[in-house]
C-alpha cells in the first residue's frame, strides 16, 4: 500500500470532508468475506447455476481472491479509481466510478469476467444484452452500476449498448484485452451475412 495524503480540521468528519491525496492498494492470496456488493452482483449472474460452476459460496466462505488493486485520486474526501480489481481463480472483477469517504456512498460501473468455459456460461447464464463474447467464444463480461451506501449499494445490470467508449477502453485496459476482443453485442448475437 503506498499513501500520499493531507487533510485538515477538528472533528473526524472535517478532516475526511477535507482529505486529498493518492492511494495505491495491492493485497495478495486472502479471502473476501460477505460483501453486499459483490452478492447482489451475483445474484443478477443466476447464482444457484454459476455454483454449478464452482464459483465461491460467499456465504460460507467468501471469495478467495489471488490480487485485489488499484490506485485511488482522493479530492476533497471523494476517492476516485479507473482501476479497481479483483482476481480469482473464478472470476475477475474491475471497477471505475467514485466513493465518498466522508458519506459512506459509492458510484461504480463494475465489469465481471467469469473465468469457466465459456460455452458452460453462455449455455447458463441468461444473454441479456450487456454478457459479451468475440468470435473465439474467449471473454464474457457482465457490466453492473452500483450506487448509494458502500454497505448495501443497489446494483443494476448495464445494458452493453448504454456504455461509452471511453469506459470500455478503460475495462479492456484492466483486464488486459486486445482492443478488437470486446465486440457489440450485435455482432456476437446475430449471425454474419455473406
Amino acid at each position: 500500500m503506498t499513501l500520499k495524503l493531507e487533510t485538515q480540521g477538528r472533528t473526524a468528519e472535517a478532516r475526511k470532508a477535507s482529505l486529498n491525496g493518492k492511494v495505491s492498494i495491492r493485497v495478495k492470496n486472502g479471502v473476501l468475506k460477505r460483501y453486499s456488493l459483490i452478492s447482489k452482483i451475483f445474484s443478477f449472474l443466476n447464482v444457484s447455476q454459476l455454483l454449478e460452476l464452482k464459483l465461491p459460496d460467499l456465504v460460507a466462505k467468501g471469495i478467495p481472491y489471488k490480487e485485489i488493486g488499484g490506485d485511488f485520486q482522493i479530492k476533497n474526501g471523494i476517492a476516485q479509481t479507473d482501476n479497481l480489481f479483483l482476481a480469482s481463480r473464478s472470476l475477475n472483477m474491475a471497477a471505475i466510478g467514485q466513493i465518498d469517504l466522508t458519506r459512506k456512498s459509492l458510484n461504480l460501473t463494475i465489469a465481471v469476467q467469469p473465468l469457466q468455459t465459456v460455452d458452460k456460461v453462455v449455455a447458463l447464464v441468461p444473454i441479456l444484452g450487456h454478457i459479451l463474447t468475440d468470435e473465439k467464444k474467449s471473454l464474457i463480461l457482465a457490466f453492473f452500476n452500483a450506487k448509494g451506501p458502500w454497505n448495501d449499494p443497489s446494483v443494476t445490470p448495464i445494458p452493453f449498448a448504454s456504455l461509452r467508449k471511453g469506459i470500455l477502453g478503460i475495462f479492456k485496459r484492466i483486464f488486459l484485452l486486445p482492443k478488437d476482443v470486446v465486440k457489440e453485442p450485435w455482432e456476437v448475437l446475430l449471425p454474419k451475412l455473406p
